[in-house]
């Protein structure tokens, strides 16, 4: 089995928002039946990305002359976890189906790694396929995570002190920017960019 190393800050949060894309009112971690939240860890390197996928759509008239064009942006996270264990195969088998039959979307938090002295995470809201696949001797394609972009039509606020409950059930420190409200933007936006100074 390859080695692991710490790859775009190691860690990916989702929270299941309620149905009206709100933040749940309280946070409980993902147990293998019920919670509300879980924090991902252990990503193969070199398997993993973060950015934002672009199509130009062209309108021509009937003499093929461009008279307009549409872009359509996606922020799409995509990777392999080496972590094969119970509560994750539950998550993607059992959570994710049950939360998106209940109409609703995920907060995503990516943390992205340190560039510059910064802590870069990516903050959106997703929808996430709930794929698996487990090779024993194929770790490096094990459990894949695909999660794409569904910007909530009104920008969702998160607070600090939602950030800091984030922070509580996943792991203190996980969130790099808990400290600093954050907004994840509306339609069609599909991310939030966020730096925090290394302290």
């Amino acid at each position: 089995m390859s080695n692991l190393y710490p790859h775009f800050g190691n860690s990916c949060v989702i929270v299941a928002l309620q149905s009206s894309g709100a933040m749940p009112t309280t946070l409980t971690l993902w147990t293998g039946t019920t919670g509300n939240i879980v924090k991902l860890n252990s990503f193969v390197q070199g398997k993993t990305k973060a950015g934002i996928t672009s199509n130009i759509t062209k309108y021509k008239t009937n003499d093929d002359a461009l008279y307009d064009t549409k872009e359509e942006k996606e922020a799409v996270i995509t990777g392999n976890l080496f972590d094969r264990s119970t509560l994750v195969a539950t998550f993607f088998e059992t959570a994710i189906p049950t939360f998106k039959a209940a109409g609703r979307k995920f907060l995503v938090i990516m943390g992205l790694g340190t560039v510059a002295a910064k802590h870069v995470e990516v903050y959106q809201v997703s929808d996430i396929s709930s794929q698996t696949n487990e090779e024993d001797n194929n770790p490096e394609n094990s459990m894949p995570v695909d999660i794409v972009s569904t910007p909530p039509s009104s920008a969702l606020a998160l607070t600090t002190t939602q950030l800091a409950a984030i922070n509580t059930a996943v792991g203190s420190g996980t969130v790099k920017g808990a400290a600093a409200s954050k907004t994840v933007p509306a339609a069609p936006t599909p991310r939030l960019r966020a730096e925090t100074a290394v302290s």
